[in-house]
């Protein structure tokens, strides 16, 4: 069995699911495109990436890249308000059926969703430099190219200042919901 479906229980005199669920606050951020080392689903414990993630706005000015933050803890994700984002007809069963690793996904799932978790979510997509010298926002390219060629991850995560600066709203996030954890801001 896998080390981490192991870690989503309480069995063999390890209390891994205890200890996290003593948390008394437990975040998971998750990109919806472009993140190319942890999948959405993963990252937000979601069966399906956020329904109607292309159309969304942010969630603030100052966060350009945060789509969606549920605010507090939930344990089922997406939220039932977040299909009216969906076209009727829309797919939306769990990523993993069929998959070889469904069971193992089943089981972290089942096990970790129910203690709760804030989610949020972001978005990275690839931009090419404004035709306007006036203008020195980015413009979504067209097609394809809008959805590929930009690392998510290292972006969330401002990896490399230099390079990755885009991500710098999502840690001000993350400060302000550690401030807003911590009590600094009531």
């Amino acid at each position: 069995e896998p080390l981490l479906v192991r870690m989503c229980s309480d069995q063999g005199g390890v209390c891994f699911l205890s200890a996290l669920s003593a948390f008394k606050h437990r975040v998971c951020y998750g990109n919806t495109c472009n993140d190319f080392l942890v999948r959405y689903q993963t990252a937000t414990l979601s069966p399906c990436n956020l329904p109607g993630w292309k159309k969304r706005d942010s969630i603030a000015l100052q966060y350009p890249h945060i789509i969606q933050d549920t605010q507090s803890h939930v344990t089922e994700f997406p939220l039932p308000d977040d299909f009216s984002f969906l076209a009727p007809m829309a797919d939306t069963k769990p990523y993993f059926v069929g998959d070889a690793k469904e069971t193992h996904i089943r089981t972290m799932m089942d096990a970790l969703a129910p203690i709760g978790w804030r989610r949020v979510s972001a978005r990275f997509q690839r931009a090419a430099p404004s035709m306007s010298s006036t203008n020195a926002r980015r413009r979504k390219l067209p097609g394809l190219l809008g959805d590929a060629g930009v690392n998510a991850h290292n972006a969330l995560l401002v990896v490399r200042p230099m390079m990755d600066s885009d991500g710098k709203d999502t840690v001000a996030h993350l400060c302000q919901v550690l401030r807003e954890q911590c009590g600094f801001d009531q």
